[in-house]
């Protein structure tokens, strides 16, 4: 199991989830621990392994996922307390994992209960994106830092990567061996596969809001 990808998402949703205007030192932290995890993971086979295997799962399980999806008891009751049970013995520590399990619930309210199908290649290429913006203005930020210079909250770069973080830990847990131990079947699994792309993408999204 890739433990720094769950180590970071736990430090990164926990400063986020401090306060409702985290300080520019705390963002930076998130970027920064954001920058790190994100260039290990886009250089990790073996998350990329479970990403394919993620959308095969979902791609076999496609009607039930659906069907999951569309019914909102279902979804919240259901589904989702299994999701946090399966984030909570994998590691993820409580405020991140209510964290995650509120974020799929806000996702899924906003899509009306239609999520599109997961795409590794785009997962991928969002996660390179988030890299990329989160070691920049880390840098950028440093920078100024050492100059003494003014410099604006890197408020939504923080919970871009973040959201980016924590739906790739979405991903990799749920075709975990764990997630089978605690009652994660094959449809939640496909459940889980959509969720985390989606918080993957709404990441992205949140740097250009």
């Amino acid at each position: 199991m890739a433990h720094y990808l769950v180590e970071a998402a736990n430090e990164m949703i926990g400063t986020m989830s401090k306060t409702l205007e985290p300080g520019s030192q705390e963002l930076t932290q998130v970027l920064v621990v954001g920058c790190k995890t994100l260039q290990l993971l886009n250089k990790d086979d073996g998350f990329r392994s479970d990403l394919l295997r993620a959308a095969r799962v979902e791609k076999e399980q496609s009607t039930l996922r659906d069907s999951i999806i569309a019914d909102l008891n279902h979804f919240s009751i259901g589904f989702l307390q299994v999701e946090q049970k399966v984030l909570l013995a994998s590691g993820v520590s409580k405020v991140a994992a209510s964290y995650l399990v509120k974020r799929a619930l806000e996702l899924r309210t906003a899509s009306h209960g239609k999520f599109g199908r997961l795409d590794p290649r785009e997962v991928e290429e969002a996660l390179r994106k988030l890299a990329s913006v989160a070691c920049h203005v880390a840098t950028q930020l440093d920078a100024a830092s050492k100059e003494k210079k003014a410099w604006d909250r890197p408020y939504k770069q923080a919970l871009g990567v973040t959201l980016g973080v924590g739906g790739a830990v979405v991903i990799f847990v749920d075709v975990s061996a764990t997630a089978a131990t605690v009652g994660m079947t094959a449809a939640g699994v496909a459940v889980s596969s959509v969720v985390g792309g989606a918080l993957v993408t709404k990441g992205v999204e949140q740097l250009e809001s």
